[in-house]
């Protein structure tokens, strides 16, 4: 007998989309599965009541007073009789085999209790355009599946994850204290000291759209700020080490994160701590390494930052933070050219060499890799794979916020 997945969606005034989110609930492949909906105390004059109605026996639904996500997640799982949780927001879907393929892997796995989750697409709710949010571009699997690296670096979407009921007690329910934060909270003591289960697909559809609580709640920035400040604190240097290998390269991993994030309180919080330890003679070699490495690109050609935008500025940054010498600058953008960062120039593409070595760094820099290969540029590499070779390397001290 398969294993029951309760999936509970917390809806609150959610009448625009609260339809998808249980048609492709009840509409997984994977058949022994409830579907409870908590309706948080909407004001919308019995819309979402309505809507939910309709489905009548197909979902068990459920009313409380407003108290927030976090206590209408708790609510669904108290009314659970299934050995498994799936949390569905009422504004985003499953693809049909989400639970499905999950289980699968579940029920294969030697751990029954860890959690699973998986790749997700982002969805523009007025034009229909879909992007995928890779994880493995951030990372490799042994690092996605370990404990707590992914939440680490906001890499799992909690609409994404599977996990058992017994492993939900094991750790204690959704902190109901947090209005805009319970998710990365819970999930912070859900994934700690576990082997996890990663799926490379995108079986959640995350639904971008301008009435989303994130983007309205006040409180956002503040909790994300004091969460990750409590997730540093919390963390052991066994964990530490396991994770970065040294104190020093998890302080300097975290302080890009949080500039790039452009969250300030815990940056300065690692940035501190990172002034405060002292420096490794592995780091000097690992130092000494990518140098050679980059002066072996040198002599067939330059080394090129491509895009100037945060990202850009920012890999320039690290990079020269850590003693590694950028030859140039350049952008497909005309205003930029001329321009310098650091005082190093921005030049048009144009006078670049086929010869050179080009770094992109761009968010996602699949096109334009695609554009300078197309144009007859022999090396171009994302900035992602920069910073992989760099990652042993760590600077003597981290920047100032202002030139991080």
């Amino acid at each position: 007998m398969q294993p029951i997945v309760s999936i509970i969606i917390p809806v609150y005034n959610g009448a625009n989309y609260v339809a998808d989110a249980i048609e492709s609930a009840i509409n997984q492949t994977y058949k022994n599965i409830e579907v409870i909906v908590v309706n948080d105390g909407s004001t919308d004059n019995g819309q979402t009541r309505d809507i939910c109605n309709a489905y009548g026996s197909q979902i068990r639904y459920f009313e409380k007073e407003n108290g927030g996500v976090a206590t209408a997640i708790n609510y669904g799982i108290k009314q659970m009789r299934g050995e498994y949780f799936a949390w569905l927001s009422h504004d985003d879907m499953f693809v049909p085999t989400k639970i499905e393929r999950q289980m699968k892997s579940i029920i294969n796995n030697n751990d029954k209790d860890c959690v699973c989750f998986s790749n997700f697409e982002f969805v523009n709710h007025n034009t229909g355009e879909t992007k995928l949010f890779d994880i493995k571009r951030y990372c490799d699997n042994a690092k996605i599946e370990d404990g707590l690296y992914p939440i680490l670096f906001g890499l799992v979407h909690f609409c994404t994850v599977v996990v058992s009921k017994k492993r939900i007690e094991e750790v204690g329910f959704c902190n109901e204290k947090l209005r805009t934060t319970q998710d990365i909270e819970w999930l912070f003591r859900l994934l700690r000291k576990k082997k996890n289960i990663f799926i490379d697909e995108p079986l959640t559809l995350v639904r971008l759209h301008e009435e989303q609580g994130k983007r309205i709640i006040k409180e956002y920035t503040k909790e994300q700020s004091e969460a990750h400040i409590t997730f540093l604190k919390s963390i052991s240097d066994d964990e530490i080490v396991h994770l970065f290998g040294s104190k020093r390269n998890y302080y300097w991993n975290m302080a890009l994160f949080y500039r790039r994030d452009n969250n300030r309180p815990p940056f300065e919080y690692v940035r501190e701590l990172y002034s405060k330890t002292e420096r490794e003679e592995r780091e000097l070699k690992s130092l000494e390494m990518v140098r050679k490495k980059m002066d072996s690109f040198r002599n067939k050609g330059r080394i090129i930052v491509f895009c100037t935008g945060q990202y850009g500025k920012s890999l320039v940054y690290e990079m020269l933070s850590k003693e590694i010498e950028v030859d140039y600058l350049s952008d497909n953008n005309p205003d930029k050219w001329g321009g310098e960062i650091c005082g190093i120039r921005i030049v048009s593409p144009n006078e670049l060499s086929k010869d050179d070595y080009l770094f992109v760094a761009k968010d996602d820099p699949k096109e334009i890799i695609e554009d300078l290969n197309n144009k007859g540029f022999k090396n171009v590499w994302s900035y992602v794979e920069l910073e992989k070779m760099m990652e042993d390397v760590l600077p003597k001290n981290i920047p100032a916020w202002e030139v991080l």
